[in-house]
């Protein structure tokens, strides 16, 4: 089966689970809001796919490739189905903070309420730090 790609905004991100057999994994809930009604999806990384999730922030928008996996549980007559992510894109083009989000916002409405920033006169030009 092919890949699936999913892009979307993270929505949350669980804490990694550690099994009593070592196995590892940390799911990451992804909202798609591409169709008429939005989808959340949890998706899993497992072993060292978990490093991926490292810098990825509730907000950020990402594209994530996953294959889809299924199992039955242990003969019980019941399936599960799974997605089980390999790789994650653009999140550090989106990775934002509270912070950074709340100063974009900022500066948006700054643009919306007329401000145009100002270049300093040359005699404040020597305050500045000679970068």
């Amino acid at each position: 089966m092919d890949s699936i790609e999913i892009t979307g905004e993270v929505v949350k991100i669980k804490d990694k689970q550690t099994f009593a057999s070592g196995f590892e994994k940390q799911e990451v809930i992804v909202r798609d809001d591409s169709e008429k009604y939005p989808q959340e999806y949890p998706l899993e990384f497992v072993k060292d796919k978990i490093e991926k999730v490292v810098g990825l922030r509730v907000g950020d928008t990402a594209t994530f490739s996953c294959n889809l996996r299924g199992r039955e549980w242990e003969g019980h007559d019941k399936w599960f189905l799974s997605l089980s992510c390999w790789k994650l894109d653009n999140a550090g083009d989106n990775i934002s903070t509270p912070a950074t989000r709340a100063a974009a916002s900022e500066h948006q409405q700054a643009k919306q309420d007329g401000y145009i920033p100002q270049r300093p006169d040359d005699e404040d030009a020597d305050d500045e730090i000679p970068f």
